[in-house]
Parts: structure tokens; sequence; C-alpha cells
């Protein structure tokens, strides 16, 4: 006979079934109760004891009795604070709450909790009761104060699925636009060194800036078009004009509202075109939802391995260089798309 684990060993349910089976076979069987513990692997009184449960009360008083303290007892706080103070933790800021913290710190739900229930925890307490609830520290994702969350949430619920729905209907092409301002500045990034010795990296006496208006595509196409100076209606026709020149059908443009995007001339442009071009406005203050500018981040972070130019002619070609390489990578632009909040569900 094989020999059999110690009972204390196994689970609740394994247990459970083990004493199924051995009074089964004493009851149903007959197989006496000292051979049932041998056959089983228990002590002849352990043996008696599980018939006695099963013939009085019944089969329910096999079940094995949860050991230990219950689950939650001993704790701080009830499972209805529990419940509160999660569901605060994941729906509000501090700040809503006279708590003098950015974000949810262990000393900021500390702090509620003492304001609150006047329950003192330590760091290490609060801690253990965050990782209990499902919750680990994560860098915040930024988002400005000025966003408008019932503009937004009519894009996302309203504009953004008629988009989706014109798109796959007529066979039109989603572009994302944005622009951005690159200075040498941004080409400064960080280098090694003798601790206590800064090193030093040399830059223009004047200070270079290029301005550059791109577009990328769920498909992973990459326009772009540098320009001097600020954007104006001009330079945003033509622009527009760019890419209705490379479509091979209609596009939708998808766009922050830049005084330049939303000028009269703009609009005027525009109409007679339908067929070729249509222009949506995305939310304000919602880079998150625009992925060119995830492209424009890329962009910055690519220029810091660069060499300092030495003129704006080198800075630009710089620039173009980086911008010519991502566009021959349709996957690295596709990738900008996974960062935003924007489901496209295209296929």
């Amino acid at each position: 006979m094989p020999e059999l684990p110690d009972p204390r060993s196994v689970s609740a349910e394994s247990l459970n079934l083990w004493r199924w089976l051995a009074v089964r076979a004493v009851v149903d069987f007959e197989m006496s109760q000292a051979d049932a513990a041998a056959q089983y692997g228990v002590s002849s009184n352990t043996m008696s004891q599980w018939v006695s449960l099963y013939r009085d009360p019944g089969e329910a008083g096999l079940a094995v009795q949860p050991q230990g303290r219950p689950e939650g007892s001993g704790r701080a706080l009830s499972s209805e604070q529990e419940q509160e103070m999660r569901q605060l933790v994941v729906q509000s800021l501090p700040c809503d709450h006279d708590i003098a913290s950015a974000t949810w710190t262990r000393q900021a739900v500390a702090e509620w909790m003492a304001k609150r229930w006047g329950v003192d925890l330590t760091l290490q307490g609060v801690g253990q009761y965050l990782r209990r609830w499902g919750l680990t520290p994560q860098k915040p994702a930024r988002q400005a104060r000025e966003q408008n969350p019932k503009e937004v949430e009519a894009f996302v619920q309203e504009t953004l699925p008629e988009v989706k729905e014109q798109a796959q209907e007529e066979g039109a092409q989603l572009h994302f636009v944005d622009e951005v301002g690159v200075k040498t500045n941004d080409q400064i990034g960080t280098s090694y060194a003798p601790t206590g010795e800064t090193p030093v990296q040399e830059v223009p006496k004047s200070r270079m800036e290029q301005d550059v208006i791109s577009s990328v595509t769920p498909d992973g196409d990459l326009l772009y078009g540098a320009f001097p100076g600020t954007m104006k209606a001009e330079k945003f026709i033509s622009f527009l004009e760019h890419l209705v020149s490379e479509a091979s059908g209609q596009i939708i443009v998808l766009t922050d509202r830049h005084p330049a995007h939303d000028a009269q001339a703009v609009e005027d442009w525009l109409e007679g075109r339908e067929s070729q071009i249509e222009l949506e406005c995305l939310p304000r203050y919602s880079p998150e939802y625009n992925a060119d500018g995830f492209l424009n981040n890329d962009l910055k972070q690519v220029l810091q391995n660069e060499p300092m130019p030495q003129s704006a002619s080198d800075f630009r070609e710089t620039i173009c260089n980086i911008l010519n390489g991502m566009a021959s990578m349709p996957d690295r632009v596709k990738g900008y798309f996974e960062q935003t909040k924007v489901d496209l569900g295209l296929t």
C-alpha cells in the first residue's frame, strides 16, 4: 500500500474528500473501522470520530472547519472602511480631501485614515493594506488641469466613433497631426563623467530652433514638413495640401485646436473639399489622444544622441534625417498609437 501523506499537510478540499472516502468504505462497503483506518492512514480513534460525525449530524459533519483567525479579524480597518479607502484612492486625489499631497502616497493614505477614523498606522502597515487591495506605486500619467472632462467624454463617446465609422464605410485614412518646436537645448542629454566633475558640452553661440509639423496614421505612415517661425494658417493649409497630394483617397485629419487650425482661412480652404479631406478637432489640452505627440517625444529623445550642429541648416538636416528614418519604420509609427488613449479598432 502506498504511503499516504500526513492529513495535516493537505488542503481542506483534499481532506474533505479523504474523510468522505474513508467513511463510505465503512458505511457502504462494510469495511471494519480498523481496516479503514489502516487503508486511509489515520488512527483508529480518528476513524471512529469520522464515522460518528457522519452518522450524526450527517455528511455535513465531515466538512473540515477553517483553522486560524477568520479572515479580516485583527485588522485596524473594517471591511467597509477598507472598501471606502480603496475607492477613495482609485477615484479621487488627496487634495479633494484637504490632504496636502499631489498623489496618494503611503503617508497621504495614513493621514486620511487618521483624519477619517482616528486610525494610526505605520507606513509599513499602510503598504500592506494597499498591496492587499491590489494597488501598487506607479508613475501617474500627466493631464492638463485645464482639460474639460465633458469635452473629452464627447470626443470619446461621439466624435471618435463617428470618425471610425466614416473611415470604415468610405475607406478614408486617418491622419493625426501636431506641431513641435525643437531647440538645440533639447539635444543636451546626459554623459558619463567622474563623480563630482560635471561634463561640458560645447553649444552654438546662438540658439537654434526648428519647427516641425507632422502627421502619423494607424497604417504606419509618417509625413512631415519643417518650417521656420510659428505656425500660421497659411502654413497649416500648405501642409494639408501636401497630405491631400500624397493620399490615394479621402483623408480625415484629427488635430488640436491651435489658433492656426481654427482660422477662418482654413475653414474657407476646406469648403468644397469634403470628398478629399475633412478636419476634426481633438479635445483641448488632451495630448494623450494624439499619437503624433508621441512622435514628437520620440524625435527629441533620438536628437539627444546626435552631434551638436554647427549651423541652423545642419540642425534642420539632422531633424529631417531623424524623421526620414522614422518614416521608414512603419511599426515604430504604429507604436505611437498604442501609447494613446484612442481605441481605433481599425484593421
